[in-house]
């Protein structure tokens, strides 16, 4: 007969994947918190405020402004809902104000990578700000698109990056200090030029 004792290996893989178990689901269930928590928190740390548009545009260095080429990529599904649409409504009305200090192309995002072949195929020298309508997978998937062509630092050293944060976590608009909530303020201040 044979020993129906298990094998130290196998019961030591055994013991080791189930003891992950705990820790992975934990952290799941931690970011999935996470992401619905920190909604809830950035509306109390940066409630939604009136931004005087009028006031911006009226602006000694907004009235300055040389002509710009901007393009705007909107990835309307981002944050689900509708919620990229509803923000890109607020972003245009703020861009149309502009008037003729800015020329604006609008780039739908249709599929997963389509950001990426853009910046790597479509974006020039000429365009002057690129506006990012979307959560952090579209912002790097436009940055991955930039850094994989051979012409990579003449685009950032004459292209700026805006972001208009529009997905469900924008962890990358929160730690740059822009606030979702604050649509038109974000596109009021991407469009004067200032870089971080």
């Amino acid at each position: 007969l044979a020993s129906a004792r298990p094998d130290p290996d196998q019961s030591f893989i055994l013991s080791f994947s189930s003891a992950m178990l705990v820790p992975l689901l934990l952290l799941l269930v931690f970011v999935t918190a996470s992401a619905f928590i920190g909604r809830k928190v950035a509306s109390w740390i940066w409630p939604p405020t009136a931004f005087d548009v009028a006031a911006f545009l009226a602006a000694k260095e907004t009235q300055d402004l040389p002509p710009r080429n901007v393009v705007v990529i909107l990835n309307p599904v981002a944050g689900g809902q509708g919620k990229a649409s509803a923000i890109w409504s607020k972003a245009k009305a703020v861009l149309d104000a502009f008037g003729p200090h800015i020329d604006v192309t609008l780039v739908r995002t249709t599929a997963a990578g389509h950001a990426r072949r853009w910046a790597a195929q479509e974006l020039t020298l000429e365009v002057d700000t690129v506006l990012c309508i979307g959560g952090d997978g579209t912002l790097f998937e436009i940055v991955n698109g930039i850094f994989s062509r051979p012409d990579a630092l003449a685009i950032v050293s004459k292209v700026a990056l805006a972001v208009v944060p529009a997905g469900s976590g924008n962890g990358l608009g929160t730690s740059l200090g822009i606030p979702p909530q604050e649509v038109e303020k974000a596109v009021a201040i991407a469009m004067r030029g200032r870089r971080k």
